[in-house]
C-alpha cells in the first residue's frame, strides 16, 4: 500500500468506527423499542396506562427534574461566583441549556418505580376527581361544611387543603409539579441524583476539582431540602383533615360518601387511610384498583356499611374505576367476613419498606422459577 493510500485508510478509520458504533446503537434502540412493544401488548388491559397518561407522566417528570436542577444551579452559582471560571458560571446560568436531564437519561436512572408511582397517583387522582365532581351546584360542598363548622383547627386545615388542591390542579394543567408534592424519601433521592448529574458535568468541564465540587454539592442539596414540607402536599393536607375528623369522632360513613360524591378523591382516600390505619399511598392503590377487589377489601375492613359501600362503588364505577359489575362487587363485599378483612389489612398497615421487600422477593422468586 502506498503512503497516500495508507493515510487515506487511517483517515477513514474514525469514520468507519463511528459508523459501526452508530449502527450498534441503532440496533440496540430497535431491540429496546420492540421490547417495549412486547411488554405493552402482553400487559393485561386493566394494568395499561393510556397514551395521554404516559405523555402527562413524561411531561411532569421532565418538569420536576428541571425544577430541582434550576434550584441547585442557582445555589451553585451563588457559591462559586468569583471563584469558579466564568465559563462554568455562564453555563450554569443559561436556563435554556439542560444539563442534568440528558445525563440522567443516558444513565437510565430516572425510572424509579416509586417516583413514577407518585406522579401517576397525581395524574390519575386529578382526572378521577374531575370525572366524579358533580356538574351541577352542590347544596354545600364538604370542604365548605368544614370551613363553617366552628371547629377552628378543622377550618384551617380545610382551607390549607383547598389551597393545595388548587395548586395541584394548576400544576397539572401547566405540566409542572412542586417538589414539595413528593414524599420526603423521594425528594432526597431525586435531589441527590440530579446533584450527581451536575457534578458529572462540572468535572467533565475541568473547571473544578472533585473536592471543590463535592464541598459545594454537600452544602447545596441539604439547604434545598431543608425548605421542603411533606405535609404541605395535597395528600398531606388531606390526611391532616381526616385525622382531625377522626380525633373528633366525626370520620363516619356519611362524610366518606360525601367526599366521594363531591369528587374530593384525595380527601376520601385520606379518610379511608386514617380509618384503616394505613398510609395514603396504600389507600390510593386500593381505591384506584382497576378490578375493585382491593377497594372492596378496604371498605369491608374499615367497617363501612353496605349502603355506603354500594354508593362509593357505584360512584367509582360511573367514573370508570373498579369494574362495571357492581352486583359482583357487592356480592363479594357481603361474602367477605369483616374480621378476615381487617386481618388482611394488617400487611398494608406495616412499613412501606417491608411491603416493598415482600413484593420484590415474591416477584424475584416467581421470575426465577424457584431456582
Amino acid at each position: 500500500m502506498s503512503v497516500p493510500d495508507r493515510k487515506q485508510a487511517q483517515g477513514d478509520r474514525p469514520n468507519a468506527d463511528r459508523l459501526l458504533a452508530d449502527a450498534a446503537g441503532a440496533a440496540e434502540a430497535a431491540r429496546a423499542r420492540v421490547g417495549m412493544a412486547v411488554a405493552d401488548l402482553t400487559t393485561p388491559r386493566g394494568a395499561r396506562i393510556s397514551a395521554s397518561t404516559r405523555m402527562d407522566l413524561a411531561r411532569l417528570l421532565a418538569a420536576l427534574v428541571v425544577a430541582v436542577e434550576d434550584d441547585l444551579r442557582d445555589r451553585l452559582v451563588a457559591s462559586w461566583r468569583g471563584t469558579a471560571p466564568a465559563s462554568l458560571i455562564e453555563s450554569l446560568e443559561t436556563s435554556t441549556l439542560p444539563i442534568a436531564a440528558p445525563i440522567l437519561d443516558r444513565a437510565c436512572v430516572l425510572g424509579d418505580p416509586e417516583l413514577v408511582a407518585a406522579l401517576l397517583c397525581r395524574v390519575e387522582a386529578h382526572r378521577l376527581s374531575e370525572r366524579m365532581r358533580p356538574t351541577g351546584p352542590l347544596a354545600q360542598p364538604i370542604l365548605e361544611t368544614f370551613l363553617q363548622s366552628g371547629d377552628e383547627p378543622l377550618a384551617a386545615l380545610a382551607m390549607a387543603l383547598l389551597i393545595a388542591r388548587s395548586r395541584r390542579a394548576n400544576d397539572l394543567d401547566a405540566a409542572t409539579v412542586a417538589v414539595t408534592d413528593l414524599p420526603a424519601e423521594l425528594q432526597h433521592r431525586l435531589a441527590w441524583r440530579i446533584a450527581a448529574a451536575l457534578r458529572h458535568y462540572v468535572l467533565q468541564t475541568g473547571a473544578l476539582s472533585a473536592a471543590e465540587a463535592d464541598r459545594a454539592f454537600a452544602a447545596a442539596v441539604p439547604a434545598m431540602l431543608a425548605g421542603y414540607d411533606e405535609d404541605g402536599s395535597l395528600e398531606g393536607r388531606a390526611i391532616q383533615v381526616a385525622r382531625r375528623l377522626h380525633q373528633r369522632r366525626k370520620l363516619d360513613d356519611a362524610l366518606l360518601a360525601r367526599a366521594f360524591g363531591d369528587g374530593e378523591v384525595a380527601l376520601a382516600t385520606a379518610m379511608l387511610a386514617v380509618r384503616g390505619a394505613i398510609d395514603f399511598t396504600a389507600a390510593w392503590e386500593m381505591v384506584a384498583d382497576p378490578e375493585g377487589s382491593r377497594l372492596t377489601l378496604l371498605l369491608r375492613g374499615t367497617g363501612v356499611a353496605r349502603g355506603t359501600a354500594a354508593a362509593i362503588l357505584r360512584d367509582l364505577a360511573a367514573a370508570g374505576v373498579g369494574g362495571a359489575d357492581l352486583v359482583q362487587r357487592l356480592e363479594a363485599f357481603d361474602r367477605l367476613d369483616p374480621l378476615a378483612a381487617r386481618d388482611a389489612l394488617r400487611l398494608w398497615q406495616c412499613d412501606p419498606g417491608y411491603r416493598r421487600a415482600i413484593a420484590e422477593l415474591t416477584d424475584g422468586l416467581a421470575g426465577g422459577n424457584g431456582r
